[in-house]
């Protein structure tokens, strides 16, 4: 990769960046694959406002939220919560315009190397479908599901 991918900590001046970051790379899944009404999940009204800045605000103070910078430019975000020997990410967005260029699974491996842990969990929405596509091909594994099989829940076991 010629270009420098990098991750720093987001600070709270960040919040509406981070917003538009995750408004922008939910919006393509959100309006191709959005369930049909009668099987709407109970969860997607809020996942719809992750696009508010306030909601990220929260976990930017608890230093939980970082940006994906390639060069100089942010292209992404993520959160991820370090919990004893494992860590758990949510929120892990590539701009539209960054997609599809390998950003993404380079980011996942700078991630694994943040915390000395065994593993990363993370769920996401069973109509994102390039999601699943990018987790699998970074050796995550479906461990289950939830909210009625709305849910895909991945892990990656580390350090082995």
């Amino acid at each position: 990769m010629s270009s420098s991918i990098h991750i720093k900590s987001a600070s709270i001046e960040d919040a509406f960046l981070v917003s538009q970051i995750v408004a922008s790379a939910y919006k393509d899944c959100q309006e191709k694959f959005k369930p049909f009404p009668e099987k709407m999940p109970s969860w997607f009204d809020w996942w719809i406002s992750l696009s508010q800045p306030q909601n990220h605000q929260e976990f930017i103070k608890a230093g939980l939220t970082y940006l994906i910078l390639l060069d100089e430019d942010v292209i992404g975000t993520f959160r991820l919560e370090h919990h004893g020997n494992q860590s758990e990410l949510d929120d892990f967005c590539i701009l539209p315009q960054y997609q599809n260029h390998g950003y993404g699974l380079y980011t996942l491996s700078l991630i694994e190397k943040l915390h000395d842990v065994d593993s990363i969990e993370f769920a996401t929405p069973y109509f994102c479908t390039a999601n699943l596509h990018l987790y699998q091909k970074a050796g995550y594994k479906q461990v289950g599901t939830r909210s009625d099989d709305t849910v895909i829940c991945f892990e990656k076991k580390l350090n082995l």
